[in-house]
């Protein structure tokens, strides 16, 4: 019998030997020290500034901005807060931007002033967005022309708006800012709450700092790398992605994905940008996979990292075909609470023993348990709920104290570590590594954003049409995870999926709506009366409940399309007066629809357009409209 002791030392060694690998070309690195975790993110900053004035920041698709520039646009900001909101003690100071340089500049300047920041997204619902003000107890609220007219419908008595691009703009005494140190925090991030409400994690500058220093000594990040941003500052991979250049003299490269046709360019835009560090979500890189020609070479690209999501054994097969052979691969596990605690590294000639990716072995100061369901440690090979005991894990959750004492233990020791249970589960294998095995609690992630399901059911809950209700995840024909809800309407007649829809996307993301509903006389109970969920009958969409009539394609144009629908939203048949949304589509299969057009047709269209146009009788005409332009426009030219 195989030693599990050899086997595990193996599996290290092999992990270590790709982590040797993973160099930029140009072999410059500069190992980020323990001693360093103990500044404040702005001070790191500032270092990077004097080393690297000139070099590149910030690109995004409408500006650049060097090092210099940004300590200077971060120190504006500084002052203006520091004039308009003169404190003692630090505050919360919230901050409303699309994803831009305005964005970074406006985080790095609330902590030099000595504040933290809570970060809004604009595409959030009205609801949301007052909740998470009213909730952190924030008075100054930051923004640009661009959102000042949200801002402004946000905002309650108590709170300043600030547009930065029209007030005072001259440097202030950055000095006179608040002192701060690493215990402080940095930032309060929103996410999904198990309680029905968003709750706060709170996050201080040594524990962005700690995951700072792991990422960049795991990846070998230097000053020659270009790191993709993907997402904005409201959530956890935006922040850190965002600052983890930044702390290392690297550049940022950002591409907003709302912006039309950007997931179906991203290919390129990686190749062109030599983008040498991609990070996104197992979801958003299979459709950029899915979208490739094939001629694409990407010749910059060192290293892709997968985080959020479950990472499949087909997403390895896609990294294996369409990157170059010294590209490595990691797939990442982490919290909002933790952030990083597991990386996994792959090549092209690592075999897989199961159908995900494994999530792999402990960062440094990550101390991963995994527990029964008598809270004992399972040694060895074995399955449980992974807690983690670390010193760098969040304070807890901002004004939750009892939902702070559930999920966060004080470590035994007595010593500063704390002790994490993260509601994942998790087997060990016999070699050490971690395969991740799902939620303990049913919270899931959606298109790599985390999502309590609880928050959902209490938002159909406040209907008067509906009495009882479960949310689950439930993967399609593409292996993608998409929310269903199961229902037990007040009357016979319940509301229709589109009326369920729309209603929830007036308090809820557009990835937390559920792309179908089930209704039921009831739920299903065990005998102890607790619902029943294998009980669930599993959902199949079935054309006979859409509220139109079938209606066949009848030109080529319509059976094209109707092709295109039914093999993105994975269905058998789809009729001309369909609607996108009614038949459970989203977003990012709106993306891959647009792809196969510009693929069939060569023409671009644009996900407005598509959205706009919510049937296959309403796009043939965009579509034989665009055709017909683009003919006039051959001949014009003749």
């Amino acid at each position: 019998m195989t030693n599990p002791h050899t086997l595990s030392q193996e599996a290290l060694a092999r992990q270590q030997e790709l982590r040797d690998k993973c160099f930029h070309p140009s072999l410059r690195f500069t190992p980020f020290n323990k001693s360093d975790v103990e500044q404040t993110i702005d001070q790191r900053f500032e270092e990077q500034v004097r080393l690297f004035p000139d070099r590149l920041a910030i690109h995004t698709e409408q500006d650049s901005i060097t090092y210099l520039e940004l300590d200077e646009a971060a120190n504006r900001v500084a002052s203006i807060i520091m004039r308009a909101y003169p404190t003692e003690r630090s505050r919360p100071i919230a901050i409303l931007f699309s994803q831009s340089v305005n964005a970074v500049a406006a985080v790095l300047g609330v902590l030099k002033s000595g504040n933290y920041y809570v970060p809004l997204d604009p595409s959030l619902p009205h609801e949301r967005m007052v909740y998470m003000l009213e909730d952190s107890r924030a008075h100054v609220l930051l923004t640009d022309e661009k959102n000042v007219s949200l801002a402004e419908q946000l905002k309650g008595n108590d709170i300043q708006v600030l547009n930065l691009d029209y007030v005072d703009n001259s440097p202030g005494p950055i000095g006179s800012s608040r002192p701060h140190s690493p215990d402080d925090l940095a930032w309060i991030i929103y996410t999904s709450g198990s309680t029905g409400r968003p709750k706060g994690v709170m996050q201080t500058h040594r524990n962005v700092m700690h995951f700072m220093m792991n990422y960049i000594n795991n990846f070998h990040i230097c000053e020659e790398d270009r790191l993709s941003l993907l997402f904005p500052c409201s959530v956890n991979a935006g922040s850190y992605g965002a600052l983890l250049p930044l702390m290392i003299g690297a550049g940022l490269y950002s591409l907003d994905l709302k912006r039309d046709n950007n997931v179906s360019r991203m290919g390129s835009w990686v190749e062109q940008q030599h983008i040498t560090i991609f990070c996104t979500v197992p979801t958003v890189f299979r459709r950029m996979a899915n979208s490739l020609s094939g001629n694409e070479t990407f010749p910059h690209l060192r290293l892709i990292y997968l985080a959020g999501e479950p990472v499949l054994e087909t997403d390895a097969t896609l990294y294996k075909k369409h990157v170059p052979s010294d590209c490595l691969f990691v797939n990442r596990l982490g919290s909002t609470e933790t952030d990083c605690i597991c990386l996994f590294f792959m090549d092209k000639t690592t075999t897989l023993s199961t159908i995900t990716v494994p999530v792999g072995y402990p960062v440094e100061d990550q101390h991963i348990m995994l527990l029964n369901e008598k809270c004992e440690e399972v040694d060895g090979e074995g399955y449980g709920q992974i807690a983690v005991k670390s010193r760098y894990i969040s304070p807890g959750y901002w004004n939750q104290p009892d939902l702070t004492g559930k999920a966060f233990i004080t470590s035994p020791g007595g010593n500063e570590e704390r002790i994490y249970l993260t509601g994942d589960m998790a087997k060990r294998l016999p070699n050490g590594c971690l395969v991740h095995q799902g939620r303990k609690d049913f919270q899931i992630k959606i298109r790599g954003y985390r999502v309590e399901v609880a928050e959902i059911e209490m938002a159909l809950l406040k209907l008067e049409s509906i009495k009882e209700v479960v949310v689950v995840a439930q993967k399609d024909g593409a292996g993608e995870e998409k929310l269903i809800a199961y229902l037990v309407p007040t009357q016979a007649t319940g509301p229709s999926c589109l009326e369920l829809q729309e209603t929830l996307a007036k308090t809820l993301p557009q990835y937390m709506i559920p792309a179908g509903f089930v209704h039921l006389e009831a739920l299903p109970r065990a005998p102890n009366g607790k619902l029943y969920r294998k009980g669930l009958p599993e959902y199949q969409f079935r054309r006979a409940e859409m509220p139109s009539t079938y209606a066949p394609p009848m030109t080529q144009i319509q059976n094209a399309l109707a092709a295109i629908w039914a093999e993105v939203l994975q269905l058998e048949q789809v009729g001309i007066d369909d609607v996108f949304l009614q038949l459970g589509g989203n977003s990012l299969q709106a993306f891959q629809i647009a792809t196969r057009i510009r693929k069939t047709w060569d023409i671009d269209l644009s996900i407005v357009q598509l959205f706009k146009t919510s049937t296959i009788r309403e796009l043939e005409q965009v579509v034989e409209a665009m055709l017909e332009q683009d003919v006039l426009g051959k001949t014009s030219r003749l």
